[in-house]
């Protein structure tokens, strides 16, 4: 079976699978919109030519007097790369809001391993919709609030 006929099926397999699915939403041929639960849906999108499954979620917008804090935190958190697990933070210029990424060889995901991915994933938005809510200070890094938090937030 091709990589995409893969994904189609643990896509419909997933839902019934796993309980924190409520639904999961085909598209277009290769992307799909799962909904953990009200609050909180992931995009999945599939890159056919690199065979990777691209998860996203948006995170919201930091508060208007921590913004260049926050920007340069997350700068400074995909420079970090190789700890983070290659999650990663963007700015949707549109609207303002941060999304957070990550790139998943999708030629060998099964139900297992999607059903880790995406609780791991949901679970890392969770603390940073929490952390991007509250925006960072200047003195992020060094701040005893943002370390405790941190570990929660890196890799998936």
């Amino acid at each position: 079976m091709n990589t995409i006929d893969n994904l189609k099926q643990l896509l419909a397999e997933i839902g019934p699978a796993t309980e924190e699915v409520m639904i999961v939403q085909q598209l277009e041929a290769d992307s799909w919109h799962v909904l953990l639960d009200e609050n909180l849906g992931i995009d999945l999108d599939y890159l056919e030519d690199q065979e990777k499954l691209v998860l996203s979620v948006e995170l919201g917008s930091p508060p208007p007097d921590k913004l260049a804090a926050t920007y340069a935190f997350l700068l400074h958190y995909n420079f970090i790369w190789l700890q983070t697990g290659c999650l990663k933070m963007g700015l949707d210029a549109s609207n303002g809001s941060i999304s957070m990424t990550f790139e998943a060889n999708a030629s060998t995901l099964d139900l297992n391993n999607l059903q880790s991915l995406l609780t791991e994933f949901a679970q890392k938005a969770l603390v940073w919709r929490e952390l991007i809510t509250v925006g960072f200070e200047d003195d992020a890094s060094s701040s005893s609030e943002y370390r405790e938090m941190m570990p929660a937030a890196i890799r998936v």
